[in-house]
């Protein structure tokens, strides 16, 4: 088993910054712990990394929390054949209007991304831009 570290800004309820470190690791099911001020958050019941990380930053949403990596943008989402091959560590950067999205790194931080909670992505994605390229 691989374990990746990396470092993800976050903004907090009164608009504070600072460094999670986020440690997570691809072997199904897939396992990420976060650490922000000696609080960790866990979640290993996932079979890809992308929703297993929607579910972490749903708990910190409940304490005020964003992580501001390019999984939490607006526009972000992962196709099956990422979720499959990746385990969903990678996924495509939607444009309104364009097919062909570029692909990011899910952990890669991010403080200029458009925020979205799970639902606002899924809303993005199925409302805006699928409907942009038909």
């Amino acid at each position: 088993m691989i374990v990746k570290t990396v470092e993800i800004p976050f903004i907090d309820s009164d608009y504070s910054k600072g460094i999670a470190i986020v440690k997570y690791q691809k072997s199904l099911p897939v396992e990420i712990q976060v650490f922000i001020n000696d609080k960790q958050y866990i979640n290993s019941d996932c079979n890809d990394l992308y929703e297993s990380l929607r579910r972490i930053r749903k708990q910190l949403e409940g304490e005020g929390i964003k992580l501001m990596c390019n999984g939490a943008a607006k526009n972000v989402r992962p196709s099956a054949m990422q979720r499959d091959m990746s385990v969903g560590e990678l996924a495509y950067w939607l444009v309104e209007g364009e097919k062909k999205p570029n692909i990011v790194n899910i952990f890669e931080g991010n403080m200029g991304i458009d925020y979205a909670s799970g639902e606002e992505q899924e809303n993005f994605y199925k409302e805006v831009w699928k409907k942009s390229i038909v």
